[in-house]
């Protein structure tokens, strides 16, 4: 098997896919974070982790990618695992960290493709599972992007720094982060279990295509980095970066 690694950010997310048969209910897939999973504890560990922090907008979509390339050539993209990025024009307005201008490429994390295995370990179908985080991007507002560097896989290229990397800016100058497993934000169909000092998230999802399937996702939820450090427009984070 080829060896593979995921762009998502410099903090690498790994997933294991179980697969289990309910008597007389759908088929069951699932999805966990495993501990392996480093999250940023503190909004400035994002920081540390970026190359690039840029404000601005996205412009165009480009094109799909697979995110996840092989570990010998990193221009090539795996042909046994699939993770959707969809890759941006953003235009920069302000350049907080690094030294970009202009505009710039983006890959965005937005779904898994995921195989539904059966008891006899045929596989059934592909589902793609939407992001934790990723939310539809709105080409009228700005944001802020963590970032790194991955022009070693394509020229002009950057890409997520860790797990939260967009913060959104409404017209009120208002921000956050775009998860759905963030503290004060989360998805209304997820459910909180909390123990050994950690706050873990369950993300139920039914899907009906040819075979009527649960995709079960488990992991850690990010503490709500802004408001740690009272954070709450974008003066504020201007202010913190002294720009």
């Amino acid at each position: 098997m080829k060896k593979c690694f995921t762009l998502i950010s410099a903090v690498a997310m790994f997933i294991i896919l179980t697969g289990c048969h309910v008597k007389e209910e759908a088929e069951q897939i699932q999805i966990m974070d495993s501990s392996d999973e480093e999250l940023p504890n503190h909004l400035n560990e994002i920081i540390e982790f970026s190359d690039v922090i840029v404000k601005g907008s996205f412009t165009e979509f480009v094109k799909p990618t697979n995110m996840i390339r092989s570990a010998n050539d990193p221009t090539v993209e795996s042909d046994e695992l699939y993770t959707e990025g969809q890759i941006y024009t953003f235009q920069i307005e302000k350049t907080y960290k690094g030294e970009v201008e202009g505009s710039i490429k983006t890959a965005i994390t937005y779904a898994d493709q995921i195989a539904a295995i059966d008891d006899q370990g045929e596989r059934i179908e592909e589902v793609m599972v939407e992001s934790l985080d990723y939310e539809e991007l709105d080409l009228n507002k700005n944001y802020i992007l963590f970032l790194v560097d991955s022009g070693f896989i394509e020229e002009g290229l950057y890409t997520p720094a860790s797990g939260a990397y967009i913060i959104e800016i409404e017209n009120d100058e208002s921000i956050r982060f775009l998860s759905k497993r963030m503290e004060g934000q989360l998805a209304e169909n997820l459910e909180v279990e909390e123990g050994d000092g950690s706050v873990h998230g369950i993300l139920k999802t039914e899907y009906q295509n040819e075979t009527a399937l649960t995709i079960v996702e488990e992991f850690d939820i990010f503490p709500n980095f802004l408001a740690e450090e009272g954070i709450e427009t974008l003066s504020d984070i201007e202010e913190m970066s002294g720009k």
